[in-house]
């Protein structure tokens, strides 16, 4: 077995495991993972070939197995998997255990960072990497005003981003120390949190976010779904 699919396995185990809680419910939430994973995973994973053909970073043969897709280990594009039910467990268990609250977001704040991130993304240009995740973080806060502003207003939100922000720096300062994955020098303005550049943060912030965002609207309009056809059931077998 190779020392990335074991990080994957260790990702993922915790929250296979007690996706069968009784209040979390999480085996039930199948077609939001597959949604998020088909609307932003993807995405992600063409980004991840297209940066891998180009040089911005490759994976160390030590650490992965010769299967490949799209340029990739498997293991590469499995991690986008066991991020996202990983990280989407740990929201339903903040949902479920933590009292809700809501916190006052200017709407001008986000729009000010996202027009500072896409002058980034254009001053950096020359940097693949460094360009592409800032236009993306710009991207990011734009449609989290946009379209998650109710998820961005509350407590989960950022109880989540905490968590999450706490696993990926121990994870990914694995994947960096060993090293899994190596950057391309010039990709990247070379700036570096112990192993782990910094452009990785940001990344992991565009993508849990718009995981998060999908699988917030999805589990609303679900919702939304239920009740409809509770009331229809209700109404109906009232003739």
């Amino acid at each position: 077995m190779s020392r990335y699919l074991l990080i994957n396995l260790i990702i993922i185990s915790g929250p296979i495991l007690l996706s069968f809680d009784k209040r979390v419910k999480f085996y039930r939430k199948a077609f939001l993972l597959f949604f998020s994973f088909i609307s932003v995973g993807v995405p992600f994973i063409v980004w991840d070939a297209l940066a891998t053909s180009r040089g911005d970073w490759s994976f160390n043969a030590m650490y992965v197995g010769k299967t490949k897709f799209l340029g990739l280990p498997v293991e590469e594009i499995l991690f986008f998997f066991t991020v996202l039910y990983a990280t989407m467990f740990s929201y339903e268990v903040i949902r479920h255990y933590v009292f809700e609250r809501r916190a006052e977001i200017q709407k001008r704040l986000f729009y000010i960072l996202s027009a500072v991130f896409c002058l980034l993304g254009f001053i950096f240009i020359e940097k693949a990497y460094t360009s592409t995740v800032f236009l993306v973080t710009s991207f990011t806060l734009f449609m989290s005003v946009q379209c998650f502003y109710g998820l961005i207003t509350s407590i989960y939100y950022w109880l989540f981003m905490g968590v999450s922000m706490v696993l990926f720096f121990g994870f990914n300062y694995i994947l960096t120390s060993m090293p899994v994955v190596l950057y391309g020098d010039s990709a990247i303005i070379g700036a570096r949190v112990l192993t782990i550049p910094v452009e990785d943060f940001f990344y992991n912030y565009s993508m849990l976010t718009l995981y998060l965002g999908v699988y917030y609207i999805m589990s609303n309009k679900e919702k939304k779904l239920k009740k409809k056809n509770k009331l229809a059931d209700y109404f109906g077998g009232g003739y």
